[in-house]
């Protein structure tokens, strides 16, 4: 099992438990990054990127490393729809749907982690399933 691998998986189980001892804004933090390592994982492990490579690509793009991550799984994604049968494209698009959540998850990180807002049960609750429903459409890769 890879490093990144291991660490999504920890941090799923990281999110629960700090949900269910009121611990609501770290519990979102662990649900993001849940997302993340896991496609780190896929990335060195699937598409074979290379030591460096996010570097030099965010230095090259301007961007962060998760904005340039989220963005490389979505053109991933849509060019994987096009491939598809109509049947299939249309099952796939939930999939994709279920993906693009990642920006709900990473402002809700980024309010959870930055902002004055309360946060309460109802955010990590929504953030693991964020997670879960983005796992799950990462799987289909």
């Amino acid at each position: 099992m890879s490093s990144f691998l291991s660490k999504s998986e920890i941090n799923q189980q990281a999110a629960t438990l700090l949900k269910n001892n009121y611990m609501h804004c770290s519990s979102i933090h662990c649900s993001y990054y849940r997302c993340i390592q896991l496609m780190l994982h896929i990335a060195n492990n699937i598409f074979n990127t290379e030591k460096g490579y996010f570097d030099e690509m965010t230095k090259k793009d301007q961007s962060s490393t998760h904005a340039f991550l989220i963005k490389m799984f979505q053109k991933n994604l849509s060019e994987k729809k096009k491939n598809l049968q109509r049947i299939e494209s249309l099952e796939f698009q939930k999939h994709i749907r279920s993906f693009n959540a990642i920006t709900d998850l990473k402002k809700l990180r980024t309010d959870s982690d930055y902002s004055d807002l309360v946060i309460m049960k109802e955010h990590s609750e929504k953030g693991i399933n964020i997670a879960e429903s983005v796992t799950t459409a990462l799987q289909k890769i």
